[in-house]
């Protein structure tokens, strides 16, 4: 039986100068014509266009990505390579960890990231990652599955996504008769078919975000999206989450929106029975399962759905889960100035 604990938590406060992701493109799919280090400098690029702050400024970019692409991504977005750290942990959400201790060191804007491109790696490897995920009820899956579809149909309707979208274009090839595109929302999201197969779509894709202190957000006079209150890293997603509570002498009824993953259902359920969370406040617009699962930027991509989603002073927690621990996240909406 694993010994349930917590690994790390942290209270305090770092902000969210601006956040950005890529479309989703389904496996071998439209994104499978950018490379993982230009997918990534495009988002980097975006997210620094958006918050305003020159590049210039940047002290470290944490991304979780193939060591090979980092160089590169860091070239095509205007920044040196020696500002780089490979981070590695809950599909991007570890670097929020990372940057509050650089934070914390005297460093003042940080990067956080990640980006994979499923379709340029073997499919036997990209399904091996699955193998330790599992749920007990493959009718409890498909239940799921279906009300996420639903939830995430209804948002794309309402383009519930597009804020937090940073429009990709796709080259052209004039011999294969392949005309350029603008991709500009998710190119995959589960049908009925994935969902009576009971199983989990890869996607391609990348996500950042600046996270910087409260002395530069006056200095420069920005007025940012968010702000990180608190984390913790803990074996289990219902230890995570119930501690970020207690850490923070939160209720549940505290917090206004929940974003869980729900790759296991299993451990989705059990979070949400556990802690009592009213379901109408979670995955609101639809969870990782439907939307499909990315490496380097699946955890990333819920908090940067989440701090989108939310509304001024309101709070809300992502709850990201791996086969070996769990991290959860606090976040405030601030009110743009």
């Amino acid at each position: 039986m694993t010994v349930a604990n917590i690994v790390r938590s942290w209270i305090g406060e770092a902000y969210l100068a601006s956040c950005v992701r890529a479309p989703l493109g389904q496996f071998n799919g439209a994104l499978k014509q950018v490379s993982e280090s230009r997918l990534g400098a495009i988002v980097i690029d975006s997210v620094l266009q958006r918050s305003a702050i020159d590049k210039s400024s940047v002290d470290q970019v944490l991304i979780e990505s193939n060591e090979n692409s980092m160089h590169e991504m860091l070239s095509s977005a205007g920044l040196p390579d020696t500002k780089y750290s490979n981070v590695c942990g809950y599909n991007g959400l570890k670097s929020i960890a990372s940057a509050v201790d650089l934070l914390a060191s005297g460093l003042n804007v940080t990067i956080c990231g990640g980006a994979t491109i499923w379709s340029l790696e073997e499919h036997a490897k990209c399904t091996e990652i699955f193998k330790k995920y599992s749920c007990t009820s493959k009718e409890l899956r498909q239940k799921h599955l279906l009300r996420s579809l639903i939830k995430i149909e209804e948002a794309r309707k309402n383009n519930l996504f597009l804020e937090e979208v940073q429009p990709i274009m796709i080259p052209g090839h004039p011999r294969l008769k392949r005309r350029p595109i603008s991709l500009t929302e998710d190119e995959t999201v589960t049908d009925n078919a994935t969902v009576d197969n009971n199983s989990i779509s890869l996607t391609d894709g990348a996500a950042a975000c600046v996270i910087t202190t409260k002395d530069f957000i006056s200095n420069i006079k920005l007025s940012p999206l968010g702000k990180i209150i608190s984390f913790v890293e803990a074996s289990s997603p219902e230890l995570s989450a119930k501690s970020i509570l207690e850490g923070n002498k939160l209720e549940t009824s505290d917090i206004s929106l929940w974003q869980i993953d729900d790759i296991t259902p299993d451990a989705y359920h059990q979070t949400v029975n556990e802690l009592g969370i009213d379901e109408a406040l979670v995955n609101v617009h639809g969870g990782t399962a439907v939307l499909g699962y990315n490496r380097g930027m699946s955890g990333l991509q819920n908090m940067i759905h989440l701090i989108h989603t939310l509304k001024a002073h309101q709070k809300g927690i992502v709850v990201y889960n791996t086969p070996e621990s769990t991290m959860s996240v606090l976040l405030e909406k601030l009110p743009v100035k």
